[in-house]
Protein backbone atom coordinates (compact mmCIF):
# COMPACT_ATOMS: atom_id res chain seq x y z
CA UNK A 1 0.00 0.00 0.00
CA UNK A 2 1.08 3.60 -0.55
CA UNK A 3 0.06 6.79 1.21
CA UNK A 4 -1.38 9.57 -0.96
CA UNK A 5 -2.91 12.80 0.39
CA UNK A 6 -2.99 11.37 3.91
CA UNK A 7 -4.88 8.27 2.68
CA UNK A 8 -3.73 4.74 2.13
CA UNK A 9 -4.31 3.16 -1.28
CA UNK A 10 -3.49 -0.18 -2.86
CA UNK A 11 -0.54 -0.37 -5.21
CA UNK A 12 -1.21 -1.85 -8.69
CA UNK A 13 0.14 -5.18 -7.45
CA UNK A 14 -1.98 -4.96 -4.30
CA UNK A 15 -5.08 -4.24 -6.40
CA UNK A 16 -4.42 -7.30 -8.56
CA UNK A 17 -3.98 -9.52 -5.49
CA UNK A 18 -7.19 -8.12 -3.98
CA UNK A 19 -9.16 -8.85 -7.18
CA UNK A 20 -7.76 -12.39 -7.31
CA UNK A 21 -8.84 -12.90 -3.70
CA UNK A 22 -12.37 -11.68 -4.43
CA UNK A 23 -12.67 -14.02 -7.42
CA UNK A 24 -11.31 -16.93 -5.40
CA UNK A 25 -13.79 -16.32 -2.57
CA UNK A 26 -16.68 -16.18 -5.06
CA UNK A 27 -15.53 -19.40 -6.73
CA UNK A 28 -15.45 -21.20 -3.40
CA UNK A 29 -18.93 -19.90 -2.53
CA UNK A 30 -20.27 -20.96 -5.95
CA UNK A 31 -18.80 -24.41 -5.48
CA UNK A 32 -20.66 -24.70 -2.19
CA UNK A 33 -24.00 -23.54 -3.59
CA UNK A 34 -24.10 -25.06 -7.04
CA UNK A 35 -23.56 -28.77 -6.64
CA UNK A 36 -24.69 -32.02 -8.18
CA UNK A 37 -25.86 -34.36 -5.44
CA UNK A 38 -24.26 -37.40 -7.06
CA UNK A 39 -20.82 -35.85 -6.70
CA UNK A 40 -21.02 -35.81 -2.93
CA UNK A 41 -20.09 -38.68 -0.70
CA UNK A 42 -18.61 -39.17 2.72
CA UNK A 43 -19.70 -39.34 6.32
CA UNK A 44 -21.55 -36.82 8.48
CA UNK A 45 -21.64 -37.29 12.24
CA UNK A 46 -24.76 -36.10 14.05
CA UNK A 47 -24.49 -35.89 17.82
CA UNK A 48 -27.74 -35.83 19.74
CA UNK A 49 -29.68 -37.44 22.56
CA UNK A 50 -30.59 -41.10 22.23
CA UNK A 51 -34.30 -40.17 22.48
CA UNK A 52 -34.06 -37.76 19.55
CA UNK A 53 -32.15 -40.23 17.40
CA UNK A 54 -34.59 -43.06 18.12
CA UNK A 55 -37.84 -41.12 18.04
CA UNK A 56 -37.30 -38.38 15.47
CA UNK A 57 -34.44 -39.34 13.14
CA UNK A 58 -34.67 -43.14 12.89
CA UNK A 59 -38.11 -43.18 11.18
CA UNK A 60 -36.71 -41.23 8.19
CA UNK A 61 -33.35 -42.98 7.84
CA UNK A 62 -34.59 -45.13 4.95
CA UNK A 63 -35.69 -42.04 3.02
CA UNK A 64 -32.31 -40.40 3.52
CA UNK A 65 -30.37 -43.48 2.43
CA UNK A 66 -32.59 -43.85 -0.65
CA UNK A 67 -32.12 -40.23 -1.71
CA UNK A 68 -28.44 -39.84 -0.75
CA UNK A 69 -26.82 -43.30 -0.72
CA UNK A 70 -23.31 -41.86 -0.97
CA UNK A 71 -23.65 -39.86 2.27
CA UNK A 72 -23.17 -42.08 5.30
CA UNK A 73 -24.70 -40.90 8.57
CA UNK A 74 -23.09 -41.55 11.93
CA UNK A 75 -25.67 -41.00 14.69
CA UNK A 76 -23.87 -40.42 17.97
CA UNK A 77 -26.05 -40.63 21.09
CA UNK A 78 -24.59 -38.77 24.04
CA UNK A 79 -25.34 -36.21 26.74
CA UNK A 80 -21.91 -34.68 26.12
CA UNK A 81 -21.49 -31.62 23.89
CA UNK A 82 -18.96 -32.75 21.29
CA UNK A 83 -16.91 -29.94 19.77
CA UNK A 84 -18.04 -28.77 16.35
CA UNK A 85 -15.08 -26.41 16.09
CA UNK A 86 -12.56 -29.23 16.51
CA UNK A 87 -14.39 -31.67 14.27
CA UNK A 88 -15.62 -34.09 16.93
CA UNK A 89 -19.02 -33.89 15.19
CA UNK A 90 -20.39 -32.19 12.08
CA UNK A 91 -23.82 -31.23 13.40
CA UNK A 92 -25.38 -31.25 16.86
CA UNK A 93 -28.97 -31.34 18.07
CA UNK A 94 -28.98 -29.78 21.53
CA UNK A 95 -31.62 -28.91 24.10
CA UNK A 96 -30.14 -25.48 24.74
CA UNK A 97 -29.15 -22.70 22.37
CA UNK A 98 -25.40 -22.34 21.91
CA UNK A 99 -24.27 -18.80 22.69
CA UNK A 100 -20.48 -19.10 22.53
CA UNK A 101 -18.01 -19.61 19.70
CA UNK A 102 -18.62 -19.38 15.96
CA UNK A 103 -21.73 -21.54 16.05
CA UNK A 104 -24.96 -21.16 14.13
CA UNK A 105 -28.14 -22.33 15.88
CA UNK A 106 -31.59 -22.89 14.39
CA UNK A 107 -34.56 -23.80 16.59
CA UNK A 108 -36.19 -27.07 15.55
CA UNK A 109 -38.99 -27.78 18.00
CA UNK A 110 -40.34 -27.63 21.54
CA UNK A 111 -40.18 -30.90 23.48
CA UNK A 112 -42.59 -31.31 26.39
CA UNK A 113 -41.58 -33.38 29.42
CA UNK A 114 -44.13 -34.79 31.89
CA UNK A 115 -44.47 -37.35 34.68
CA UNK A 116 -45.36 -40.92 33.68
CA UNK A 117 -45.86 -44.09 35.69
CA UNK A 118 -46.86 -47.68 34.81
CA UNK A 119 -50.51 -48.37 35.45
CA UNK A 120 -50.84 -49.46 39.07
CA UNK A 121 -47.25 -48.48 39.81
CA UNK A 122 -45.74 -46.57 42.73
CA UNK A 123 -45.97 -42.92 41.75
CA UNK A 124 -44.07 -41.88 44.91
CA UNK A 125 -40.69 -43.20 43.67
CA UNK A 126 -38.87 -42.23 40.53
CA UNK A 127 -36.10 -42.97 38.05
CA UNK A 128 -33.49 -40.22 37.77
CA UNK A 129 -30.57 -39.41 35.51
CA UNK A 130 -26.86 -39.52 36.23
CA UNK A 131 -25.81 -36.95 38.83
CA UNK A 132 -24.05 -34.64 36.36
CA UNK A 133 -27.50 -34.01 34.81
CA UNK A 134 -29.20 -32.93 38.04
CA UNK A 135 -29.16 -29.35 36.73
CA UNK A 136 -31.37 -29.95 33.67
CA UNK A 137 -34.96 -28.62 33.94
CA UNK A 138 -36.82 -31.94 33.86
CA UNK A 139 -34.64 -33.47 36.59
CA UNK A 140 -34.90 -30.35 38.75
CA UNK A 141 -38.68 -30.51 38.31
CA UNK A 142 -38.76 -34.16 39.42
CA UNK A 143 -36.50 -33.52 42.41
CA UNK A 144 -38.74 -30.66 43.56
CA UNK A 145 -41.89 -32.72 43.11
CA UNK A 146 -40.78 -35.94 44.83
CA UNK A 147 -38.50 -34.29 47.42
CA UNK A 148 -36.56 -37.57 47.64
CA UNK A 149 -33.60 -38.90 45.63
CA UNK A 150 -34.33 -41.23 42.71
CA UNK A 151 -34.23 -44.96 43.47
CA UNK A 152 -32.16 -45.52 40.30
CA UNK A 153 -30.09 -43.34 37.98
CA UNK A 154 -29.70 -44.01 34.24
CA UNK A 155 -27.97 -42.31 31.33
CA UNK A 156 -30.74 -41.76 28.77
CA UNK A 157 -34.49 -41.52 28.21
CA UNK A 158 -34.89 -45.04 26.79
CA UNK A 159 -33.22 -46.50 29.87
CA UNK A 160 -35.46 -44.37 32.10
CA UNK A 161 -38.56 -45.59 30.26
CA UNK A 162 -37.52 -49.24 30.47
CA UNK A 163 -36.51 -48.96 34.15
CA UNK A 164 -39.71 -47.26 35.26
CA UNK A 165 -41.74 -50.06 33.65
CA UNK A 166 -39.60 -52.82 35.19
CA UNK A 167 -39.62 -51.26 38.68
CA UNK A 168 -43.20 -49.94 38.45
CA UNK A 169 -42.19 -46.42 39.46
CA UNK A 170 -42.38 -42.94 37.93
CA UNK A 171 -40.13 -41.11 35.49
CA UNK A 172 -40.09 -37.75 33.73
CA UNK A 173 -40.13 -38.48 30.00
CA UNK A 174 -40.65 -36.67 26.69
CA UNK A 175 -44.39 -36.84 26.05
CA UNK A 176 -44.02 -37.87 22.42
CA UNK A 177 -41.86 -40.78 23.54
CA UNK A 178 -44.15 -42.00 26.33
CA UNK A 179 -47.63 -41.21 24.99
CA UNK A 180 -47.62 -44.15 22.60
CA UNK A 181 -46.66 -46.67 25.28
CA UNK A 182 -49.77 -48.51 26.48
CA UNK A 183 -48.06 -49.62 29.70
CA UNK A 184 -47.65 -46.03 30.90
CA UNK A 185 -50.04 -43.30 31.93
CA UNK A 186 -49.57 -39.59 32.50
CA UNK A 187 -49.60 -38.82 36.22
CA UNK A 188 -52.51 -36.44 36.95
CA UNK A 189 -52.01 -33.12 38.70
CA UNK A 190 -48.28 -33.02 38.01
CA UNK A 191 -46.28 -30.24 36.32
CA UNK A 192 -44.62 -30.30 32.91
CA UNK A 193 -41.66 -28.50 31.42
CA UNK A 194 -40.67 -27.64 27.85
CA UNK A 195 -37.19 -27.95 26.33
CA UNK A 196 -36.16 -26.36 23.03
CA UNK A 197 -34.35 -28.48 20.45
CA UNK A 198 -31.71 -26.60 18.43
CA UNK A 199 -29.81 -27.54 15.29
CA UNK A 200 -26.22 -26.38 15.74
CA UNK A 201 -23.38 -26.21 13.20
CA UNK A 202 -20.10 -24.34 12.95
CA UNK A 203 -20.26 -21.23 10.76
CA UNK A 204 -17.17 -22.34 8.83
CA UNK A 205 -19.29 -25.18 7.37
CA UNK A 206 -22.09 -22.96 6.02
CA UNK A 207 -21.17 -23.74 2.38
CA UNK A 208 -20.63 -27.47 2.88
CA UNK A 209 -23.11 -29.15 0.49
CA UNK A 210 -23.16 -32.53 2.27
CA UNK A 211 -23.80 -30.87 5.60
CA UNK A 212 -26.54 -28.68 4.15
CA UNK A 213 -28.29 -31.79 2.77
CA UNK A 214 -28.18 -33.37 6.23
CA UNK A 215 -29.42 -30.18 7.89
CA UNK A 216 -32.43 -30.04 5.58
CA UNK A 217 -33.17 -33.70 6.30
CA UNK A 218 -33.02 -33.08 10.07
CA UNK A 219 -35.42 -30.14 9.71
CA UNK A 220 -37.80 -32.39 7.74
CA UNK A 221 -37.59 -35.04 10.49
CA UNK A 222 -38.60 -32.48 13.09
CA UNK A 223 -41.34 -31.10 10.86
CA UNK A 224 -42.82 -34.62 10.69
CA UNK A 225 -42.42 -34.94 14.45
CA UNK A 226 -44.29 -31.69 15.09
CA UNK A 227 -47.09 -32.59 12.68
CA UNK A 228 -47.58 -35.98 14.34
CA UNK A 229 -46.62 -37.99 11.26
CA UNK A 230 -43.70 -39.50 13.13
CA UNK A 231 -45.26 -41.86 15.62
CA UNK A 232 -42.33 -44.12 16.41
CA UNK A 233 -41.17 -44.56 19.97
Amino acid sequence: MVKTNNQWALTPLGRRLFEIGVRLEKSIADLGDGYISGEHSGEIMITSLDFINRTILFPRLHDFHTNYPAIKLNLHSSNANLSLAFGEADVAIRLARSTSGRLHAKKLSDLKYSFFCPKGGRATEWIGREEKLDWIPEVKMASAYFETPPILRVTDHKAALDACKKLKVAAVLPERMANGDTELERMPDTPSTVREAWLVTHESRSKDPKLNIVKQWIKACFADFQSGQNGAH
